[in-house]
């Protein structure tokens, strides 16, 4: 399978829930752990995370952000409103492959120096091991084998 790979239409569609919905939940937790006092501390896990990217088209002449990147962008900005803020993200693929185009792009935009972890692992040997963690800070779990 060549890597990456053309986007479908209805991993657009996910794609784009996925970035209406991921700020707005960070900014309602975020919120509210400020009001009550303690860390604002968020955890994004992407069981599947890819490459990070996806060709447009057949013609291959240029890419889309996939979710890892849109995750990371959003996080980005919701730091930058408050540095106090921390949002650790764990990207988990088999795929060597797409880890080795997706690790350089998220230290890049690793501008606030977060947690950003890329897993060379099988999502359901991994993710037990991840969620055994006592501490989880509150998590939205990415999962979408497609």
């Amino acid at each position: 399978m060549e890597i990456p790979w053309v986007i479908k239409e209805q991993t657009k569609l996910k794609l784009k829930l996925l970035q209406s919905y991921i700020a707005p939940w960070a900014r309602i937790l975020f919120k509210q752990a400020k009001k009550i006092g303690v860390r604002q501390h968020l955890l994004y896990i992407d069981g599947f995370s890819g490459p990070g990217e996806y060709y447009e088209t057949e013609e291959k002449k240029s890419c889309v952000d996939g979710s890892p990147i849109i995750v990371a962008d959003i996080a980005n900005e919701l730091i930058e409103q408050d540095t106090e803020r921390e949002f650790d993200l764990i990207c988990i693929d088999k795929e060597t492959k797409c880890l080795d185009i997706l690790e350089p792009k998220l230290k890049k935009l690793n501008k606030f120096k977060q947690n950003w972890v890329v897993m060379n692992a099988n999502f359901e040997d991994e993710i037990d091991n991840v969620l055994h963690n006592s501490k989880l800070p509150p998590t939205f779990c990415f999962i979408d084998p497609f």
